[in-house]
């Protein structure tokens, strides 16, 4: 399959993951099916897929390997109407309470739901909620800078030309000097 139109670092990325996609979808019921073996069918190493892996989705194997699966459940939750469980043995899951709380996590709703959601939450959770983070972000930095802002102008600014104290400059300013009477009993000490 080729990619027109883009570069070739990113030609060879998206054959990579196409790659590594074939790969898990051959192996998708074999959940002993992990980093060591699609490393192998893929005739790499561990740590050159890993790198690899991370420059084109900023993704471990092992992380790439979980969340391929969990897309491929929600296929199979949406369009053949199995259960939670079946749908979990069919992407390599062993434990179903294990895929739950993994579905769960990456999709924000339970696998049961899978079918009453919309195409916006189809998405994964964090995909949905990174617009929302620049957002608010964005609103945290302007009020940080306003306060930034508010505060060298109140402890900078010129404060005695806005303010009138009351003395011209040209007073002369005085001390007062008060003696002391020694009260203490022993006055050879002083």
């Amino acid at each position: 399959q080729d990619f027109p139109n883009e570069a070739p670092s990113k030609v060879s990325s998206n054959r990579l993951i196409y790659r590594l996609r074939a790969e898990v979808d051959k192996n998708l019921q074999n959940e002993q099916f992990g980093v060591t073996q699609l490393s192998e069918r893929v005739n790499m190493s561990r740590s050159n897929l890993h790198r690899k892996l991370q420059e084109a989705t900023g993704q471990s194997i092992s992380q790439f390997i979980r969340e391929y699966r969990l897309e491929r459940a929600l296929e199979i939750l949406q369009n053949e109407g199995v259960s939670v469980s079946e749908a979990a043995h069919q992407v390599g899951f062993g434990s179903s309470s294990y895929f739950s709380k993994s579905f769960t996590e990456y999709y924000g709703y339970p696998p049961v739901e899978a079918k009453n959601h919309e195409e916006e939450s189809l998405k994964p959770v964090t995909e949905r909620t990174a617009g929302r983070k620049v957002k608010y972000r964005n609103y945290i930095l302007a009020g940080l800078v306003l306060i930034l802002g508010m505060t060298v102008i109140f402890f900078y600014y010129p404060v005695s030309s806005k303010v009138d104290t009351g003395m011209s400059s040209e007073q002369d300013l005085s001390i007062a000097v008060i003696p002391f009477k020694n009260m203490n009993a022993d006055h050879t000490r002083f």
